[in-house]
């Protein structure tokens, strides 16, 4: 079963309501639905929304965060998804699927970094949201993950696609799983050297539409791969597929 919690709401219960709802639980959501202010809402646990000591969650195989997060860092949140992880033993994924906030990659880093003891046991990420996704955002969330095997992520538009596939094959050495949101170059950029962007991507796309397969072993590290290790990749619309 899957059970979702307003973020705000958690406040107003008690971690032995909500472990009674968890014991049986598979899927999680924590969803904010609004703007708020994280630092004077969230900055304090409160002693009671602590889980009883006795309490394990072995059900538990995925966690998300959906919606609107200011600010990802605060004492509340981490320390709620920091129990769940801890008592969660067969918790494998986790996902961020969040609204636009200026740099909302360097957020999701500054929510991950005091979890990293706990991220051994995750093996899938999937993030849709707003930001780089470059070396130094693989590099981390592969450092912070270091059992990934399957990363799902929104490639935005300014994003290279061939350098996003082989950042995560450097840096992932456990990936056999790799899917791309491929962003279109939004209709209201339209200075002369989004143009020029825009004809590159068009060729790029209708490249890889015709043969995926070709495309990837010209253009990234995949074409230099032992010839004994096959991939699959394909692509429809703006999805891009690849295993390893």
């Amino acid at each position: 079963s899957n059970l979702e919690f307003d973020i705000q709401e958690l406040r107003y219960t008690t971690g032995l309501q909500l472990a009674n709802k968890l014991r049986h639980c598979q899927e999680i959501t924590l969803y904010n639905d609004l703007f708020i202010d994280d630092n004077k809402i969230f900055s304090t646990f409160p002693e009671s929304l602590f889980f009883p000591d006795h309490y394990i969650f072995s059900h538990i195989r995925s966690l998300d965060l959906l919606g609107e997060f200011l600010n990802m860092n605060n004492i509340f949140l981490i320390t709620f998804v920091e129990q769940i992880i801890r008592r969660s033993p067969n918790l494998q994924s986790i996902g961020f699927f969040l609204y636009w906030v200026e740099n909302m990659t360097d957020l999701v880093l500054d929510f991950l970094r005091p979890l990293k003891k706990y991220l051994k046991q995750i093996k899938k990420c999937y993030l849709y949201t707003e930001g780089d996704i470059d070396e130094k955002f693989l590099s981390e969330l592969a450092n912070l993950f270091p059992s990934l095997t399957l990363l799902s992520v929104k490639v935005d538009w300014y994003c290279n696609t061939a350098e996003v596939v082989n950042l995560c094959l450097v840096n992932m050495k456990h990936l056999i799983h790799l899917e791309m949101v491929l962003e279109d170059i939004p209709d209201y950029l339209d200075e002369d050297y989004i143009d020029r962007i825009k004809m590159e991507k068009e060729i790029e796309s209708l490249a890889m539409t015709r043969d995926i397969q070709e495309w990837l072993k010209r253009n990234t590290l995949l074409g230099k791969i032992s010839s004994n290790k096959i991939f699959r990749a394909e692509k429809t619309g703006n999805d891009l597929k690849i295993w390893l």
